[in-house]
């Protein structure tokens, strides 16, 4: 038998190089409150280089497993599967509000990298290299960042956006 180690809301937090902000003149942002169009305004103005080739990115989202795609829609109001655990939500309109904010980040803004550009799948590299200005992650990106940046800039963590018709966040529990 055994108990649980840790919970938190899986995927949950933004990384921001605050740093990247400043040269782009773009305030610090707060910890709490930041919507998902400052995401999207923010990745564009910290992007570089032609949409087809960044030099830099504007935004790593975490989209490669169920707990940032199950959070990310649940701060439009939607969910993955239904509460009897049976029907399934994608044909919901909060589900398509979230497709469409990734979609117009990935591929109308090309603001996020995609894995060619991110050696050996390295986003903490990536980011302290300053080739992603911020990165959607779970709690256990704080030591990968912090290992990887040591003191090369400023940086912080900020919750990720929640939308007016948010639900709770979903529960990772180590």
């Amino acid at each position: 038998y055994g108990m649980p180690k840790t919970g938190h809301p899986g995927d949950a937090y933004i990384w921001i190089n605050l740093d990247m902000f400043k040269a782009a003149g773009i305030a610090a942002p707060p910890e709490y409150g930041v919507t998902f169009d400052n995401i999207r305004q923010w990745a564009n103005q910290l992007s570089k280089g032609a949409k087809d080739s960044r030099d830099v990115y504007g935004f790593y989202s975490g989209v490669v497993g169920l707990q940032p795609i199950t959070n990310g829609i649940r701060q439009f109001g939607g969910d993955v599967v239904g509460t009897d655990g049976m029907t399934s939500m994608i044909d919901q309109p909060e589900f398509a509000d979230w497709l469409n904010w990734e979609y117009q980040l990935i591929v109308q803004d090309r603001v996020h990298p995609f894995s060619q550009s991110i050696p050996n799948g390295d986003v903490a590299g990536l980011f302290a290299a300053g080739k992603v200005a911020m990165v959607h992650n779970q709690r256990s990106f704080q030591f990968a960042a912090r290992n990887a940046v040591k003191d090369k800039f400023q940086w912080t963590s900020i919750q990720f956006p929640r939308g007016p018709k948010a639900k709770g966040w979903g529960t990772s529990i180590d």
